[in-house]
């Protein structure tokens, strides 16, 4: 759905200014600005100015609030195109108008219809749909205009200066030591690109960062017409409904081979505590039950819940048993929670052949470390048996492993 009769900032190119001192200086400021362009097509919420802004307004008014939705009018799609037809509606959250607020901080600007733009120019045009209240939002533009606010100070406008650090290994390196010294971050989750895999914006550092949860390892989703994972798109589907567009905390652990982060997301708890215990229904608003479905919210009171934690104790993922994970803090509560979903077979575990192939895989991992265990006492008794005999003989693989242990 698009908000009614208002238009989000734009760069504009007209703007920019070239240097006139000689020919090449102007060729290289019009190959610089080309690569500006380029830059904002690809990354318009932070280099378009005022655009952050105007998200960051719209998320923090309406995530997880109960709104009123009129739908305006439906604009058809262009003829070739693939795009569905654009529903347009007026949104209000109480008696607050979003469209009127907007613009009012100079965060949108109105659409003139075909009409509108006819009487300001004195040339014939045709009516166009538009919002029923179109004059506010004309009268609050002018007031914005009037005042300079936002996009219409009278300071040049600059944009945010955010360092991306998706998939760039060297410098995920250089920022890996001082995010993990800073502990628990704030961060906003941009984009869900799996149930375990994340794009966040850490507003403190001014980063933007792909994190891999911790801990866990999840079901895949389906993509288009290829299938995923059973689970795997249930498992999207909880996350999505808790994170999206959300303030989380997040802690930083290590980096992978490729410059993404691998950590812990915190969910916090909801500004409303009445939105975080109720559900829209057929638009009623009916109390939750103890028994939740997996796409449910979180239960109420319940804050700063670790993602990982939660989606275990749903049964739509199983604790990821390796070293560095078993050093974790959060280790036990991962195996508290996996073992409690078993239990109650919720999720995967509801799955039979799930669960068992889940059992023959850690049944055959205990067995196998525990004839490695034997074989290697062997060999080392052996060992030592031929050293105290005065023999010489080449030690196997086994034995230098953890015979090389604790030595400098």
């Amino acid at each position: 759905m698009f908000i009614s009769s208002i238009r989000a900032p734009k760069f504009n190119p007209s703007d920019a200014t070239y240097p006139t001192s000689n020919e090449a200086a102007d060729e290289n400021a019009k190959a610089s600005n080309k690569t500006l362009l380029v830059g904002i097509r690809s990354r318009p919420l932070y280099d378009v100015p005022f655009m952050f802004e105007a998200r960051e307004f719209l998320r923090k008014s309406l995530i997880g609030r109960k709104v009123e939705i009129t739908v305006d009018y439906v604009q058809p799609k262009m003829i070739g195109s693939t795009f569905d037809d654009r529903i347009c509606v007026s949104v209000r959250i109480g008696p607050t108008n979003i469209a009127e607020a907007l613009v009012t901080k100079g965060l949108a600007s109105v659409i003139r219809s075909r009409a509108g733009r006819a009487q300001e120019t004195g040339s014939i045009g045709t009516e166009a749909p538009r919002a029923g209240t179109i004059e506010t939002l004309l009268a609050a533009e002018a007031q914005a205009q009037k005042k300079h606010i936002g996009m219409y100070t009278a300071e040049v406008a600059t944009p945010m200066r955010v360092i991306d650090l998706s998939s760039n290994l060297a410098k995920s390196k250089q920022f890996l030591p001082s995010l993990k010294r800073r502990g628990r971050l704030l961060a906003v989750v941009e984009f869900i690109i799996s149930a375990s895999r994340f794009r966040l914006y850490i507003p403190k550092e001014n980063l933007l960062i792909t994190l891999l949860l911790n801990g866990i390892e999840c079901p895949r989703a389906s993509r288009g017409s290829e299938a995923g994972d059973v689970f795997g798109d249930e498992a999207l589907e909880f996350v999505r409904d808790l994170c999206m567009q959300r303030d989380v905390e997040i802690e930083i652990e290590s980096v992978d081979r490729i410059g993404n982060f691998i950590g812990w997301l915190f969910i916090l708890s909801q500004n409303n505590e009445e939105d975080m215990c109720k559900v829209s229904v057929a638009g009623k608003s009916k109390a939750k039950t103890n028994k939740k479905p997996a796409s449910s919210s979180l239960p109420c009171g319940l804050t700063n819940t670790n993602l990982s934690v939660a989606l275990v104790s749903k049964g739509l993922s199983t604790v990821h048993h390796a070293p560095f994970v078993e050093r974790s803090v959060y280790y036990t509560e991962l195996c508290r929670a996996e073992e409690g979903a078993r239990k109650a077979k919720v999720g995967q575990w509801s799955l039979e052949d799930f669960t068992k192939s889940w059992e023959d895989s850690n049944n055959g991992a205990s067995n196998n470390g525990h004839h490695e265990m034997e074989e290697q006492t062997i060999q080392n008794d052996e060992l030592e048996g031929s050293i105290s005999n005065g023999i010489k003989i080449e030690p196997k693989s086994g034995i230098s492993k953890y015979s090389n242990r604790g030595r400098t």
